[in-house]
């Protein structure tokens, strides 16, 4: 039975469909080769002995839930690698017996039958000692139950932090890394669990791929057809799928995703070109924007350096008619004081004092992005910075521009107090001590800001 898609038409959606495949350039054998080849080089940077420095072979484990993702990491992990030194456990946190029983079958096909039972590890009784512990403390607002929708995506949340848990256990004690399962299509609308799985790895492998990708992949790798059928889960709940709660089918997500986050269209513009809802294209949107906070955590990962990166906009959004708008607000220290820098006449609250400050518009990681706006305000560079610390994330609202900012603080210490101003978003500066800030009239959010790493100051 053919899907049924609701917020592009048929035609359009192929489209879109086709230059995502398109931008690998080679086609998907070599993308197959350049993936497997990534992991073995990977692989072979991990040291070959233990904590006590005696010779060990290195481990790539995997999270193995029976979904697609998590069987083409597998399947390509053995390849790179051997099936003797990958482990794929699974860690089901209540009975699910279809995907178990896929788990298995892929563990089978790829050579590590008699390890079925061995690696599946039911967790059911971590995530019901977490329940009861919630429940005792006879707090309401904390209660859990699991007949709540809510409570269910709750529960579901914990379980994944849990199997991450497992996951690291295993990887201390086998000289082990484990290898990330997340795809682009998800982490661009942060739809995994903070700390847990797919996004809490060592080293990522389908980051830089849609779901059409790895689907392509898997034909290639001849992962069981009941694998490539299977409806995608993250397996919080009983009949949970990916399609029904996020409202869109996975090709109508790629496709969004792409737009959005690869070609650089607007919501606006995407609509136009190719008749896709707006409505849902600016919920991506907003869940890119929401989710920021989620991406931060991203870690090395193979790269597909053969995208045909002539055609391809970097990534930023316009948060121009978006409320919420996650920006980054960098304090600097030298030795006992702080750096106050002074707005120039053409920016928003000209005139008014704060530390560096600019959006999170485009999928770098914190540090990254916060590197790159001390290098343009101020002139810092790399090896000027003695130290980074990320404060508590916390939302301030502005009416004048009916926005809510989530602010990132970071704390970034320096070896010298050097700096060069850029006059078109500096007026002025001043080196005053955390005593004196009161004297200057502070941008908004700034005073908390500087609350949030006071720890560090």
């Amino acid at each position: 039975m053919s899907k049924k898609y609701q917020h592009v038409n048929n035609q359009e959606l192929s489209k879109i469909l086709e230059l995502i495949k398109a931008r690998i350039l080679g086609g998907y054998p070599k993308l197959l080769r350049d993936i497997v080849s990534g992991i073995h080089q990977y692989y072979d940077s991990i040291p070959k002995v233990d904590a006590t420095g005696k010779h060990k072979e290195p481990r790539l484990i995997i999270g193995l839930s029976g979904g697609i993702d998590s069987s083409v990491v597998t399947a390509l992990a053995v390849q790179a690698v051997g099936s003797k030194n990958v482990v794929p456990i699974t860690l089901p946190h209540y009975y699910d017996h279809d995907s178990i029983w896929r788990a298995n079958l892929l563990r089978t096909k790829l050579g590590l039958s008699k390890w079925n039972k061995q690696l599946t590890l039911n967790i059911g009784n971590v995530v019901q000692t977490e329940c009861d512990l919630m429940n005792e403390l006879k707090w309401p607002a904390v209660r859990i139950d699991s007949e709540h929708f809510s409570d269910k995506i709750r529960i579901g949340n914990f379980a994944s932090r849990a199997r991450v848990s497992v996951l690291y256990d295993l990887q201390k004690i086998l000289n082990g890394r484990v290898l990330g399962t997340g795809n682009r299509t998800e982490f661009v609308q942060g739809y995994a669990a903070k700390y847990g799985t797919p996004i809490s790895c060592d080293f990522g492998v389908l980051d830089d791929l849609y779901k059409t990708d790895i689907y392509e992949l898997g034909k290639l790798l001849q992962i069981p057809e009941e694998i490539m059928h299977a409806n995608p889960s993250t397996g919080y709940y009983t009949g949970q799928t990916h399609e029904n709660e996020l409202g869109a089918t996975l090709e109508e997500q790629d496709a969004a995703a792409y737009l959005l986050f690869e070609k650089n269209f607007t919501p606006k513009e995407a609509s136009a070109r190719y008749g896709f809802s707006i409505s849902f294209l600016e919920k991506m949107n907003e869940r890119y924007v929401m989710s920021a906070h989620k991406r931060i955590l991203q870690q090395p990962h193979v790269e597909i350096s053969r995208l045909d990166k002539k055609n391809i906009s970097i990534t930023k959004v316009d948060y121009t008619n978006i409320h919420w708008a996650p920006i980054i607000h960098c304090i600097i220290k030298y030795n006992d004081k702080i750096l106050l820098i002074q707005r120039a006449e053409t920016l928003d609250y000209p005139f008014y004092w704060s530390g560096v400050s600019g959006f999170l518009d485009d999928q770098k990681s914190l540090q990254s992005k916060a590197k790159e706006e001390l290098r343009e305000e101020v002139g810092v560079t790399f090896k000027q910075i003695k130290s980074m610390h990320m404060g508590e994330i916390f939302h301030k609202k502005t009416s004048a521009f009916k926005k809510t900012w989530i602010v990132h603080p970071i704390l970034v210490e320096l070896y010298s107090n050097k700096i060069q101003l850029n006059p078109q978003e500096c007026h002025n500066f001043r080196w005053v001590q955390l005593i004196n800030i009161n004297k200057f009239r502070l941008l908004p959010g700034c005073k908390e800001t500087i609350k949030r790493i006071l720890e560090y100051v």
